[in-house]
């Protein structure tokens, strides 16, 4: 029997004729030969740290073949720039599955160091390779009396390096960079992720942080490696400063920017006839970088005078006796917290009042007594730091 055969006319050539069962044979080559190749797509970064990093990618296609390992290669770039299965330095991270994404740790890195990283996956027909990625683990900065130097550090393109910073106490910290162009980008971040401080270009920022730790993240938007330098100082310690000031009436202007024990200038007297209450007013602020709340005590009374103190308006009398009152966080740029300390004198004291008999009639006296009491302001966050002013409380006659 004899086959039908086909007409095939290539661009450039003449017509041939081809049996249909050649044809068929040659079609499915064809098709076999394009998608024998699988296709994994380029690795992204989600994790670094100085001994580890999380990468992922995705198989689309396995062309046709049957998945026998998919992951990642890589190598430390100085060893190994492109790394493949079974080159020089090159170590594996895999990850069992076929078609669809996958997450590898690569554990076990050297701090501070360079990697070339590729995914790849290899099926029974063929292996494919992904573009190189390069990443640097993180850098751990080392402190000498407070100064922490990076010198002349690369960066490739696409690239973001972490700097880890411990601060032991508070301070006030000036982190400069040098070098960078325009597309280098910054962010400061907490040990919770938050955003501190960000910027572009050269690093730079000042101000006061809580000790803790802290990272330095540097990215490289441009299209090129750059270089750069970090001086970061954290010398300058830094605290919260209570700010405790007295007055007659609620704008308390005596002591404002006085620190430390009583001094003259942080005191008030008031006098009261026919033993009526007096109020004194104090304001408590924060003049330090850091916010804090203030620890409030305050003098007790005793068998002349009763006394009640308010914090923000709200009765705080036995907290503030005992020195277990607080006020709210004070920022630096915050507005004070008020504090009304009422003294009010024992009418049921003969000391403070009394009466006597003079040409047949009872009238009433009044003694010549005094209270001095004390309204002290400590940080919650460093107990050696206070503020105190003092008051006087005389009954007349």
């Amino acid at each position: 029997m004899k086959l039908p055969s086909f007409s095939l006319m290539l661009p450039g050539s003449s017509r041939a004729n081809f049996p249909a069962m050649s044809l068929a044979a040659l079609v499915l080559g064809m098709v076999s030969a394009v998608s024998a190749t699988p296709v994994v797509t380029n690795p992204t970064l989600s994790f670094v740290s100085t001994t580890e990093a999380d990468v992922s990618a995705t198989v689309t296609d396995l062309g046709g073949g049957r998945s026998l390992e998919r992951g990642f290669v890589y190598a430390a770039a100085a060893t190994n720039p492109d790394p493949l299965l079974g080159g020089a330095g090159v170590l594996k991270a895999l990850k069992l599955g076929r078609v669809g994404s996958f997450t590898a740790t690569i554990l076990n890195l050297s701090p501070e160091t360079t990697y070339a990283v590729k995914s790849f996956i290899r099926t029974d027909l063929a292996t494919a390779y992904s573009s190189v990625l390069f990443f640097t683990t993180d850098t751990t900065v080392s402190f000498n009396s407070g100064i922490g130097t990076v010198v002349n550090r690369s960066i490739t393109a696409g690239e973001t390096q972490g700097f880890d910073l411990h601060l032991p106490d508070s301070s006030t910290v000036s982190f400069q960079g040098s070098g960078a162009s325009g597309s280098l980008t910054w962010e400061l971040l907490d040990v919770l992720g938050t955003v501190v401080g960000t910027g572009s270009g050269d690093v730079s920022f000042t101000g006061a942080l809580e000790w803790g730790d802290y990272q330095l993240r540097v990215s490289n938007l441009g299209v090129t490696s750059e270089t750069f330098s970090l001086n970061l100082d954290i010398s300058t310690p830094a605290a919260p400063v209570p700010d405790i000031s007295v007055g007659l009436d609620a704008t308390a202007p005596f002591g404002q920017d006085i620190y430390g024990p009583p001094s003259p200038d942080q005191f008030v007297l008031a006098t009261t006839t026919l033993a009526n209450a007096r109020d004194f007013f104090f304001l408590v602020d924060n003049d330090g970088p850091l916010p804090d709340s203030m620890r409030i005590s305050a003098s007790a009374p005793n068998n002349l005078f009763k006394v009640s103190y308010f914090i923000a308006g709200k009765n705080q009398t036995a907290a503030a006796i005992a020195g277990i009152a607080n006020t709210v966080q004070i920022g630096p740029d915050d507005a004070p917290v008020s504090v009304r300390a009422k003294i009010s004198p024992d009418k049921t004291n003969t000391r403070i009042r009394d009466s006597e008999i003079v040409g047949g009639r009872r009238r009433t006296i009044y003694g010549s007594e005094s209270f001095f009491g004390t309204m002290r302001a400590t940080s919650n966050s460093d107990y050696t730091i206070s503020d105190s002013a003092t008051f006087q409380l005389d009954t007349l006659p």
